[in-house]
């Protein structure tokens, strides 16, 4: 049962883990082939310590953190990489619906208030 330093080879796990894990979570509601795209964008920044827990070769667990500016890069990054992909499994998916528009709204809000002299 070591921990070890995720790699991109344990990608599809940390996803799928996720989703079992936090199935109310938003991201936990899109399919584990976009969550792995989000993690995957962890694993691509430097000073971000991401470690999973295996259990007979298979990982059961993870961790990861790390300061909140790389932390933010990365969330931004997959923002970026994958806007077509996330748009479209907001439509097909309702239940993400009423949290994509609010996050929608705050980011509208958020630009807005930059403009205000």
């Amino acid at each position: 049962m070591p921990v070890i330093f995720a790699t991109t080879t344990d990608l599809n796990a940390i996803a799928k883990v996720h989703k079992a894990s936090f199935p109310d979570h938003y991201l936990g509601k899109f399919s584990v082939k976009l969550i792995e795209k989000f993690y995957s964008e962890f694993l691509k920044q430097k000073n971000i310590i991401f470690l999973i827990h295996t259990n007979s070769n298979d990982v059961d667990g993870f961790v990861m953190g790390g300061e909140s500016a790389v932390i933010q890069k990365a969330e931004s990054a997959f923002m970026k990489n994958n806007k077509l992909q996330i748009l479209v499994e907001i439509f097909v998916r309702p239940k993400t619906w009423k949290e994509s528009f609010a996050r929608i709204i705050k980011i509208f809000n958020k630009q807005t208030n930059k403009l205000d002299y």
